[in-house]
Order: C-alpha cells, then sequence, then structure tokens
C-alpha cells in the first residue's frame, strides 16, 4: 500500500494516494514515512492543518528524518508561519548537512523575514552542495542587493543565467529584468536593453520587463536624439509603439514614443529641406 501511495503521488493521484497511506497507518500505526508521505500527499492539496498534523505524527516516531523536517518547514512556510518554518529548516540542515533544497528553503524563509545574513549563509551552503540550484542564486542575489552589495548580487543573477539562458522559469526572468535595471542604473541602457529584450523574448508577455524595455528605449531614443542620431531614435521609438500596442497600462510610454517621433521626423525633414536650399 505504501509503495502504491508513492506511485500514485506521483502521478498526481493525490487523493488516492492518501487512501493509500491512511491504510497503511490503520495496519501499521507506527510507520512514520507513512505519516510523512500522507503529509506531503495533504501538503500538496493545500490541506495545510491537516499536513501538519501528518508530518508532527512522523516525527513523535522518528524525529530524525531530515526530509519530514524540510517538508514540514515547507507546509508551515506556506502557512505563513515563518519562524515555525525557520525551526524545521534548521533541523533539516544539521540532520542533513548535504540537503541543498533544505539550506535553499532556509535561506528564502530567513529572506522574508529580513535575516539577510542569515540567508546568504544558507543560499551559499545551498549552491555549494548543488551549484545548478537556479532559485538559490536568484535569491542570493536579491539578498545581496538588499544588503547593498549590488557588483555581488550581479554576479548571482549572471549565474543564473549562465545556467538556463533560454529559460521562461521566473528566476531565470527576474535574472535578466534585475541584470538589465542594474545596467541602467550603472549608465550601460544598450546592455539594459539587451537584457529587457531577452526577457520578452523568453516570456512575450511579461509585464516587468515590457515596461522596463519601453521605458529603457525611450531614453536611449532621447539620447539619439541629442546626438543627432535621428535613424537610431527613430527605429527605438517604432519599437516602442509596437510594444506597447493595445496595452492600457504601457499608453503614456506609447504616447511618449508618438510625441518623440513626430518630433523626430519633423525635424530631420526640416534639416533635409535647410540642405536642399543650400544646395
Amino acid at each position: 500500500w505504501h509503495n502504491l501511495g508513492l506511485a500514485l503521488a506521483a502521478q498526481g493521484k493525490l487523493e488516492s494516494a492518501v487512501d493509500c497511506y491512511e491504510t497503511v497507518i490503520r495496519f501499521v500505526p507506527e510507520h512514520p514515512l507513512a505519516y510523512a508521505n500522507l503529509g506531503e500527499a495533504l501538503r500538496r492539496q493545500h490541506r495545510l492543518e491537516d499536513a501538519v498534523t501528518a508530518f508532527n505524527k512522523s516525527l513523535e516516531r522518528d524525529s530524525n528524518i531530515a526530509s519530514t523536517h524540510n517538508n514540514l518547514g515547507i507546509t508551515f512556510a506556506e502557512s505563513g508561519n515563518l519562524p515555525d518554518a525557520i525551526a524545521h529548516f534548521q533541523t533539516a540542515t544539521k540532520l542533513d548537512s548535504g540537503n541543498a533544497g533544505a539550506f535553499t528553503n532556509l535561506g528564502n524563509a530567513l529572506k522574508e523575514m529580513m535575516d539577510f545574513k542569515g540567508a546568504a549563509t544558507a543560499l551559499r551552503n545551498a549552491i555549494k552542495i548543488d551549484r545548478h540550484l537556479i532559485p538559490a542564486h536568484f535569491n542570493l542575489g536579491l539578498v545581496l542587493r538588499a544588503q547593498g552589495k549590488i557588483d555581488e548580487a550581479v554576479m548571482s543573477w549572471k549565474a543564473v543565467i549562465e545556467l538556463a539562458p533560454h529559460s521562461p522559469e521566473p528566476s531565470c526572468l527576474g535574472a535578466y529584468d534585475n541584470l538589465g535595471v542594474c545596467s541602467a542604473r550603472n549608465g550601460n541602457m544598450n546592455a539594459a536593453i539587451d537584457y529587457w529584450r531577452k526577457s520578452i523574448q523568453l516570456a512575450p508577455s511579461r509585464s516587468p520587463s515590457r515596461t522596463n524595455l519601453a521605458n529603457g528605449l525611450l531614453i536611449r531614443a532621447s539620447e539619439f536624439v541629442k546626438q543627432g542620431a535621428v535613424p537610431q531614435a527613430i527605429n527605438d521609438c517604432r519599437e516602442v509603439l509596437k510594444l506597447t500596442e493595445s496595452i492600457p497600462p504601457l499608453e503614456k510610454q506609447r504616447q511618449e514614443a508618438q510625441q518623440l517621433l513626430l518630433q523626430t521626423t519633423a525635424h530631420d525633414a526640416q534639416q533635409d529641406v535647410e540642405l536642399k536650399r543650400d544646395r
């Protein structure tokens, strides 16, 4: 029954899996893994209070199973109980110092509690165990940014896009967005625009990327006008118009692009007239 429950849970048949685990418990009431897996199936059904009860019954029977502490921590975190979540994540990492997932969860929970120093330590431990943990790299970047360590944050986000340059996962898209913002603030608008374009390429409907890209293109177009680079300014304005088409929240950027495009083309036409007169 226990193995059948595991198989059903893997297929997403959680109600049937719960029935299997409860059958095991009726016959073997001291089975800690049956309670632990029951708790995980209940958590996945968003039955969080029932999941906590099942996990606690598992730990009453065997308190040294790291995965049970980790999953109970996840359940508490999803319930909004971060102090208890952190306590169980910490226990999980003590019981299994190679549990990268528990360190990641600990780091994320500490970040939410604004314990940035502790969060950075936990997330770095997770990355030492498994350098391919993309969410750990991304969240470490957020923690470092909160500490004012922008250069280190940039390194973390670059690690994300090096590991998964073409992934539409939220951590990857967030890395492109944040790298764009950092580049813009450092005065490198060309790099910023490239990062935001990549994010939109991976997720065309992503709102933060569209807003950032539209604003970045408008800033660059204005600079092109000042430099007399009219064709480049026109291209950027046209890209903004295409980017903001039928998107009400970006109507302001669309209007700015239309106005700048009209001014630029009018100025360019006036210059053509003056050149003809000179001839």
